[in-house]
């Protein structure tokens, strides 16, 4: 049987995507590892600079699957090349193609895996039925969450850590609800300092976990989305 290593990259939206691709790959029957050496504090992560946050989303995704952190010295040395190429524009690490498991019987996934044939609605629902089981998992109040959502119009702001480059303008979100009431809206973010600058009027949520803000954007009717792989995978 084909094997393949996927190594988790980055935070719970990303890690989405590379779990998206492994539950693809199972599904033509290939083997699949999940390695989550660079999810974890050591001096690879240092050297690059990465935050690392304990993350019980992608813990309890990972629940069942085959998990490891090993990794040897050629293996350390393999990934550092491979990011290197992908700075040099070699290879792509964003865009997943079938042929990257075809040359050997065992493989090495290095990327983030954005784009590719994994993205397709037979693997989101897949993905769907496996967070619903992590919500359930880890007790989360999907009733409560689906009564605060209603039929409100929910609002993802993404801040904190995030660039301020990077962010979307407050001209995107009120282009967005162009004649919605505000007090309407049900506001999902990681700093609420600066969304309570954007949405005056709005609710902001008090949730207390990052599965919680995940669910009121996954059960929104209307959801009006920020550039943010979290909310692409609510969404």
């Amino acid at each position: 049987m084909k094997s393949v290593e996927i190594f988790l990259i980055g935070g719970f939206g990303n890690n989405l995507f590379q779990i998206c691709l492994g539950e693809y790959l199972k599904s033509k029957g290939v083997s699949v590892t999940y390695n989550t050496y660079l999810r974890k504090r050591n001096i690879l992560t240092r050297l690059a600079g990465w935050s690392i946050h304990d993350d019980v989303l992608t813990e309890k995704l990972l629940s069942g699957e085959k998990v490891t952190s090993d990794i040897s010295l050629a293996g350390l040395i393999g990934i550092v090349f491979e990011f290197v190429k992908h700075r040099l524009g070699i290879v792509d690490l964003q865009c997943f193609d079938d042929k990257k498991t075809e040359p050997n019987k065992s493989t090495k996934l290095i990327g983030y895996w954005q784009q590719g044939p994994h993205l397709r609605e037979s693997i989101f629902g897949i993905m769907s039925q496996k967070m619903l089981s992590v919500a359930r998992d880890l007790g989360v109040s999907v009733d409560s969450i689906k009564e605060l959502v209603g039929e409100n119009v929910v609002v993802h702001y993404r801040g904190g850590d995030f660039p301020l480059e990077w962010r979307l303008s407050k001209t995107y979100y009120h282009d967005c609800l162009s004649g919605i009431d505000e007090t309407r809206l049900v506001v999902v973010t990681n700093d609420k300092e600066a969304a309570s600058r954007i949405f005056k009027d709005a609710k902001q949520t008090e949730f207390k976990s990052l599965a919680d803000d995940f669910f009121a954007l996954f059960f929104a009717k209307t959801l009006i989305g920020s550039n943010s792989t979290f909310c692409y995978w609510a969404a």
